[in-house]
């Protein structure tokens, strides 16, 4: 899925350095709790209903990404230097998702670090915070790679549609305090993420 708010990415005008090399980037994300929930999505990532959401802004999840173009492996070849770990193949799909519209993100093997600052099976869904952290992340490494500096406005759009590609929920933890996503008439002016 491309999306217009990632046209910069493949502006051959805005691309500046070669993406060879070895980029790193760090970067956390708060969890979120759903105090209104979607009740399923449709193909494209959207939620049937809005739902909205409360960020959680001391349980976050930390999120260390290191990219070196020229190996053989490309992709997501480990987390926490684990070549098999269970959230590589989400990880990876939003990484396939990301492509079409970021091809330099297909120049990389990265390597992902990345540990939150709550326990785990506590009932705070660390899937919101881990894929938006990772999200952040490559789209970090992409703008370094292409020497492409995004103000924040537009940086959040983009981190936000890019993020919910990987999980819905990870799409309101680009924003802090009550997020919502999806169309609703109760927010005016705003269109959904």
């Amino acid at each position: 899925m491309t999306s217009p708010l990632f046209s910069l990415f493949s502006d051959p005008g805005r691309q500046g350095a070669a993406p060879e090399g070895k980029f790193t980037a760090c970067w956390q994300s708060p969890s979120n709790i759903a105090l209104v929930k979607y009740w399923g999505k449709r193909d494209d990532q959207m939620p049937v209903n809005p739902s909205l959401s409360m960020t959680l802004e001391k349980a976050v999840s930390l999120t260390l990404l290191e990219a070196k173009a020229g190996e053989a492996k490309k992709g997501l070849v480990e987390v926490n230097g684990d070549p098999q770990h269970p959230f590589i193949p989400k990880m990876q799909q939003l990484i396939g998702k990301l492509f079409p519209g970021i091809p330099s993100l297909g120049n990389f093997s990265f390597r992902a670090t990345t540990s939150n600052t709550f326990p785990h099976s506590t009932g705070i869904a660390s899937s919101a915070s881990g894929l938006s952290a990772f999200t952040l992340c490559l789209l970090d490494i992409a703008c370094q790679s292409m020497n492409l500096e995004i103000p924040l406005p537009e940086w959040k759009q983009v981190a936000s549609f890019a993020s919910r590609l990987g999980s819905g929920s990870a799409c309101r933890s680009i924003y802090g305090g009550f997020a919502v996503w999806g169309r609703s008439a109760a927010v005016p002016g705003f269109c959904g993420g």
